[in-house]
């Protein structure tokens, strides 16, 4: 049995074809009777509008992709069910892109081919071109989590410096001195900025830095294991043991 088509519901309903697709779109220039009669219709021949369809007529695919690292950050995974849940609520619908940042060049390509209409990305690196490539090509983008230093696209991110002072602030409140820190990339905008106010406040308390104290690497859990492990076994005995750091 071939599935049933507008052309199926416009003949139940008695209306034109063009009427069923305004209808099922709640279309204001419609009637709530003949929305109801078109809706009715459709229930009892079990149609189910096609958006390639809709996408044909509005020029439109309701789809937004989402352009993130690997799923294993479970930052990743909590911001897709967020932002799933807010472009449902609008009537679109998600796409995820895995792809790396160093990959963008095949980001770019399924990104203009049409399938989207819009982008957020969530894994720019600094020197990246995706941005300022999408935005010459008129695709709607913003940036999210991630910052780059040309004002090409809209950004949304938290402040990454405020969180990283209060940070180092609250060390030097508890009477630490030697400190160490692990950071993400510095070819990040989360990661560079980080580093630079954790620096910035301990300067001001008077504590410096050592860069012998300092780790940097992707953000995984795999990685923050091991470079805790490192910057550990290189601690004073009192530290290792949680008495303390030297003051």
């Amino acid at each position: 049995m071939r599935p049933a088509t507008s052309h199926d519901v416009a003949r139940l309903a008695g209306v034109s074809q063009p009427t069923v697709s305004r209808a099922l779109r709640d279309d204001p220039r419609v009637s709530r009777d003949t929305i109801a009669r078109v809706r009715a219709a459709a229930a009892s021949l079990g149609y189910v509008p096609s958006s390639r369809g809709r996408s044909l007529s509005t020029r439109a695919t309701g789809q937004v992709a989402v352009v993130v690292g690997e799923l294993d950050n479970p930052f990743y995974m909590e911001a897709l069910e967020h932002l799933y849940g807010r472009l449902e609520a609008d009537g679109l619908r998600l796409v995820a892109l895995t792809d790396p940042p160093e990959r963008s060049s095949l980001t770019v390509e399924r990104l203009l081919d049409g399938a989207v209409d819009g982008a957020i990305v969530m894994t720019t690196l600094l020197g990246s071109d995706l941005p300022g490539q999408l935005a010459a090509r008129g695709l709607p983008t913003v940036l999210l989590n991630r910052a780059i230093d040309d004002e090409l696209v809209d950004t949304v991110e938290c402040d990454n410096r405020q969180g990283a002072g209060l940070a180092a602030a609250e060390l030097l409140a508890l009477g630490h001195r030697e400190i160490a820190a692990i950071f993400g990339p510095a070819t990040t905008s989360t990661g560079r900025d980080r580093e630079a106010a954790f620096r910035e406040v301990l300067a001001a308390g008077g504590v410096p830095l050592a860069e012998a104290r300092i780790r940097r690497g992707p953000f995984t859990h795999e990685f923050g294991r091991q470079a805790l492990g490192e910057l550990l076994a290189g601690a004073p005995a009192d530290a290792r043991r949680g008495d303390g750091a030297a003051r």
